[in-house]
């Protein structure tokens, strides 16, 4: 049973991985308090941490999970997401928080490399969308809604 929050960038995340399988193997549970997500897998055992969880639920497709070397990419952006932009997106998502030159200018060229490297591509990782897509996405939407 994976258990998500209604206003959890991280269940987005999860959400979308869910969603986008065609064949999703997870009940998931809907929750009014904010929390970050819990996968219960059985035997004691539970993932918290989204990045995981969304690998796990996610199937092959957007885990590539048939190809090292797409899988390991897909890994190495969805930990770019959660090292460089979620940090920043949380801090500017504070109400009492004004951005600085600094911040704006962190901001620009991080948005300037992403735009380079999808120059001559369509998607992040492979041919296809994945969850390398679905983190950046669930993590550039949260400053363009603010």
């Amino acid at each position: 049973m994976l258990t998500l929050s209604r206003n959890s960038l991280s269940s987005l995340q999860c959400l979308a991985a869910i969603k986008f399988n065609p064949e999703p193997a997870v009940k998931t549970k809907i929750v009014d308090k904010s929390s970050e997500p819990v996968l219960d897998v059985g035997s004691g055992v539970k993932i918290t941490n989204p990045d995981a969880i969304s690998m796990y639920v996610s199937g092959k497709q957007f885990g590539c999970k048939e190809n090292d070397t797409l899988r390991c990419q897909i890994i190495q952006w969805m930990s770019f997401a959660n090292s460089e932009l979620r940090p920043f997106f949380r801090i500017c998502s504070d109400p009492k928080f004004r951005a600085g030159a600094k911040d704006v200018q962190y901001l620009l060229s991080v948005l300037q490399g992403l735009d380079n490297y999808l120059t001559d591509k369509t998607f992040l990782v492979g041919d296809r969308i994945s969850l390398a897509d679905i983190s950046i996405a669930v993590q550039l939407g949260n400053v363009f809604k603010r």
